[in-house]
């Protein structure tokens, strides 16, 4: 086969505006891709915390999307929304504190940080006992 590298290059681009192209040509950097975001740091580090009345835990979470700029995260309670957010620099330090909740008191139920680029996500969970 003879051509141009010039001809190649627009066969190329003439396939890939006709049925999607398996090349990553969208440089915009706020837009999710490749890899997920990466929870560098998170704390408590103990997957399962106790929680009595009166006491409070404080949840937390850093870190970074190598190739994403907006970043949504959010912390759950048993899969219920509690507090969320987003960063458009790619990076995340965040925190929520949860407070003894009386009519929780002998549950036992999970916290989870999820952070997301648009395209994909990472998260961290914690189990919590409620001690009466």
């Amino acid at each position: 086969m003879t051509g141009s590298l010039a001809g190649r290059a627009a066969l190329v681009a003439a396939v890939c505006a006709l049925a999607g192209c398996p090349f990553a040509y969208d440089d915009d950097d706020s837009a999710g891709s490749g890899t997920a975001p990466i929870i560098e740091t998170s704390f408590p580090s103990a997957a399962v915390q106790s929680l009595e009345v009166g006491e409070s835990i404080e949840f937390s979470a850093r870190g970074q999307d190598p190739d994403s700029l907006d970043l949504d995260w959010q912390f759950l309670l048993d899969d219920g929304f509690e507090v969320g957010g987003d960063s458009s620099d790619g990076t995340f330090d965040v925190s929520w504190t949860l407070e003894f909740r009386p009519a929780l008191a002998g549950a036992s139920l999970d916290v989870e940080f999820v952070v997301n680029d648009g395209v994909q996500s990472t998260s961290r969970l914690w189990a919590v006992d409620f001690i009466p």
